[in-house]
């Protein structure tokens, strides 16, 4: 590439950290599901899912630039413009993030117990590395804009760590909170959370229907009758 590798692994590493807050909101609470003592093993798994799926993408990268002619005008053309599409991502406010992960949450939770009975929080690690998300698949692009499997897979390796303090903070935050407020307390808790989160993620696209329901009701429906 024309852009050293060292850049490239640094700009997505940063924007990997700066992500964290989506991070923390969509899969903070899949990661608090493997639990405190197995974090070690899930993120384990996880690694190696996102660093086999950068693989792939870089992969395809190759052989769509094989195909398209190997300029390297092509290659940094794809990486500017999802990493300039990462940027915009990241301004975005993720009222999505937490309301996604909830979404995922009843599969997955069934997923975990399946890895649990057989002690296998690296193969939880490893299936959720799979989960998809608008901002992995920027990620994915610029793995295959490297148009090389061991760069794309080390592009993957630093979403990877940019996201891992995130998650890491979201499975202490959940234990932290569920030893001070055992049993039915932590369930309020996290009814009390849930509700809140609900009000704020709905709370603009409430008021954006309701005036967007005045303005039809205040539009004539037909003409006056002559």
């Amino acid at each position: 590439m024309g852009l050293s590798e060292g850049s490239l692994l640094l700009s997505t590493l940063g924007v990997a950290l700066l992500g964290g807050g989506h991070c923390f909101g969509m899969c903070g609470g899949i990661a608090a599901m493997a639990g405190i003592s197995r974090a070690p093993a899930y993120h384990a798994g996880r690694l190696i899912g996102y660093a086999a799926i950068g693989a792939v993408a870089g992969a395809f990268g190759k052989a769509m630039f094989a195909f398209l002619g190997n300029h390297p005008g092509w290659q940094l053309a794809v990486f500017f413009v999802f990493l300039g599409a990462l940027g915009f991502q990241f301004w975005r406010v993720w009222t999505g993030a937490l309301s996604a992960g909830a979404r995922w949450g009843i599969p997955l939770a069934k997923l975990r117990s399946k890895f649990a009975r057989s002690g296998g929080a690296f193969g939880y690690g490893l299936a959720t590395a799979f989960v998809p998300c608008g901002w992995f698949a920027y990620f994915g692009w610029i793995a295959a804009a490297t148009g090389s499997p061991v760069l794309g897979s080390l592009v993957f390796v630093s979403l990877w760590a940019g996201a891992l303090p995130a998650l890491l903070a979201a499975a202490v935050a959940f234990h932290s909170l569920r030893a001070r407020f055992p049993g039915a307390a932590f369930r309020r808790t996290a009814a009390f959370v849930l509700l809140v989160t609900t009000l704020v993620t709905l709370g603009p696209r409430i008021d954006g229907f309701a005036a967007t329901a005045a303005a039809r009701g205040a539009a004539p429906v037909c003409g006056p009758h002559p």
